[in-house]
Formats: C-alpha cells, structure tokens, sequence
C-alpha cells in the first residue's frame, strides 16, 4: 500500500473497520502508519501474532483480536458487535477462503479487499521418502498445504502434520493427510 493511496475509490480514512487476518498484511500497510495510528478506525484482526504485527508496524493496538484465530471468528465478532452498512477494508494477500467476506456481506456490511501481498509456490524437488519418514511437517495455511502437496503427490506420506489453526487443519483433513496435530494457537510458542 501506498500511502494516500484511495481504496476502492474511498480513502482510507473513511473506512469505519480495517481488518487484518495475517501479520504479512500488517506490513503491507506499514506506509499507512501515519493515517492509522490515530486514525478513529476500528483495528481488528485474527489473533494475537497478527495483533502485534498490527501493533509493530502501524503504532497502534487493535480494538479487536478474534479468538479463534480464524477470520470466521472475527466476522462473527464484528457482526455482533457493530450496525450493518459499515465499510470494512479487508487488508489481505491474494489467497483467501472467502468466509470472512461471505459471512460479513450476508450480514449487511460493504467489504472492500486490498491485496497486500502475494503467496506463491515456489518449483520445488519433491522430497525423499526416508526424509517424511518420523518428520512432523508444519503448515501455516492452506495454500501451503497445497505447495507441499504438488510435488509430493504420494498416497500417504509417513509424516505427522501439525498445523498452526483450525482452518489448515480441515484442509489437511479435507484431503485426507493425517494424523494431523492443531497448534493451541499460531506463534513461536
């Protein structure tokens, strides 16, 4: 994002909710810091790692942070919280599942998206058979899940997966990978 720059035809000013739903958008906005950081938006994001990127990079703590950390969570939250016809601003990346705009427009709310960054996948070897064997593979989302998978297409794979949330853990059981062990929450800890 640039700064001053209009979303959607509005500025950013004018949005009443600006959400975030990964830390990797907070940085994306790092040139909105002066507009946002006493700016009379709302903050809200998905959990506390997003909370503190949020925190880092626009100088300000959010009024919100959903718990889950799922943007289901914090579209749920938000609807129950606030009168429909708000204007919320969705900073994002290019993947999304869609649930957070689904649930916030059936509830009467105008959701505009700004893509901050991109997640590609990256040309990879697959990996050795005897490296999976015993490994725990760590996913941080969907979209990695779907990485790791296309290029190691086997049937089953020897490896635990342990996934950092609720939303990369149905995926990986959508797709049939297990055992699949959920972190309490994303972070270091």
């Amino acid at each position: 994002y640039r700064a001053g720059e209009p979303v959607n035809g509005m500025a950013l000013e004018d949005y009443h909710i600006i959400v975030f739903t990964s830390k990797r958008g907070a940085a994306g906005m790092k040139a909105a810091a002066p507009l946002l950081s006493n700016g009379s938006q709302v903050l809200a994001v998905v959990g506390k790692t997003t909370a503190a990127a949020v925190s880092d990079c626009l100088h300000r703590e959010p009024g919100i942070v959903a718990q889950p950390a799922t943007g289901e969570a914090l579209a749920r939250e938000l609807v129950s919280r606030f009168p429909k016809g708000r204007n919320v601003l969705h900073v994002r990346g290019n993947k999304t599942t869609g649930t957070f705009k689904n649930i916030m427009e059936t509830n009467g709310f105008t959701v505009s998206e700004l893509e901050v960054y991109r997640s590609g996948c990256p040309e990879r070897e697959p990996l050795p058979p005897q490296e999976l064997e015993n490994a725990i593979v760590m996913f941080a989302s969907p979209s990695a899940v779907k990485c790791f998978c296309r290029y190691n297409t086997g049937p089953a794979h020897p490896a635990a997966f342990l996934s950092i949330g609720p939303v990369t853990t149905s995926y990986l059981n959508k797709i049939g990978r297990s055992p699949v062990f959920t972190a309490k929450e994303p972070g270091t800890g």
